[in-house]
């Protein structure tokens, strides 16, 4: 049985429904969570937040085969998995 997991939601910007990770204030250190992208590239990061429209994932400390970014914004369009353990 899928257990729900709360999402925490973004307020509108004055600019639209979604918001840069420069705009965004400190987050704590999310859940790890692993996305699997196009291609079958592998990448882990902390969980901060989404978007309204759950477009757009905000994470830090990404993971990635070619280094580690602080911040990033991942979209859901480029996502085909995501794991994280409850």
């Amino acid at each position: 049985i899928p257990v729900p997991v709360p999402v925490l939601r973004l307020p509108r910007g004055a600019a639209g429904p979604s918001r840069l990770p420069g705009a965004l204030p400190p987050q704590p250190v999310g859940r790890p969570v692993r996305f699997t992208l196009g291609e079958g590239v592998h990448v882990t990061a902390h969980f901060g937040a989404t978007d309204l429209g759950v477009a757009n994932f905000y994470v830090s400390q990404l993971q990635t085969p070619i280094g580690v970014q602080a911040e990033a914004l991942l979209r859901c369009s480029d996502i085909i998995s995501s794991t994280f353990k409850l």
